[in-house]
């Protein structure tokens, strides 16, 4: 089971070399990294290009959507994390979401709990998901994980069309539901990823956030 790590990256130059590292720190062997800078006007490209063992792809600005994309276009693994930039992989993210996948082949996506971190990198907290297995109508009423505790099975995205570029603010709760209506999304308990709350999240916009799922 191949598994491959795509990082989109806009003006995250105080957090992505961690998630670089985090993502180079596996257990389990990932085919390739892929890091998409999506046009960033800060140190982040210089940052990117400083790590070898990673491959860096660069477009002008155009949203995560398009950046995933983009590193989507490039993956060979089975299997894909999205992690964002501000975030950070467990060392051992890829061979928990691998197992549950060989428990669970049929599924488009699994997903792990997280502990949250603030700007520093300090612990502020924990998600601790219980193993479930759900659908579409969950993710309706806003079961949805972070992209970056969740691996996806590459064919699965490519089959619904990967991610709606004209979407910038919660353009992962289309996929989920998308990816439900195909089948059950599969939870377990290991923790796989340092979820970072700060101030720049988009997620910090719960009115623009609704307005865009409700689209």
């Amino acid at each position: 089971m191949h598994a491959s790590i795509i990082i989109p990256c806009y003006n995250a130059e105080r957090f992505v070399a961690e998630a670089i590292q985090s993502a180079l720190s596996q257990t389990h062997h990932v085919a390739e990294i892929i890091v998409v800078d999506d046009g960033s006007t800060d140190g982040s490209l210089n940052v990117i290009r400083s790590f070898s063992g990673v491959t860096v792809l660069s477009q002008a600005n155009a949203g995560v959507s398009a950046a995933r994309n983009a590193g989507l276009a490039q993956v060979t693994g089975d299997y894909v994390v999205l992690l964002d930039a501000d975030d950070r992989l467990k060392p051992d993210a890829v061979a928990s979401h691998l197992a549950v996948f060989e428990q669970n082949p049929g599924a488009p996506m699994v997903y792990g709990s997280v502990h949250l971190i603030d700007e520093e990198g300090r612990g502020i907290g924990q998600r601790l998901d219980p193993p479930s297995r759900f659908g579409w109508r969950e993710v309706l009423f806003g079961r949805t994980p972070s992209p970056s505790q969740a691996m996806f099975h590459r064919e699965s995205l490519h089959s619904i069309g990967n991610f709606d570029d004209s979407v910038r603010i919660g353009e992962d709760f289309p996929i989920y539901l998308r990816l439900a209506m195909r089948g059950e999304l599969v939870g377990h308990t290991a923790f796989v990823a340092d979820y970072r709350r700060h101030p720049g999240q988009l997620t910090k916009r719960p009115a623009a956030l609704l307005a865009s799922m409700m689209r």
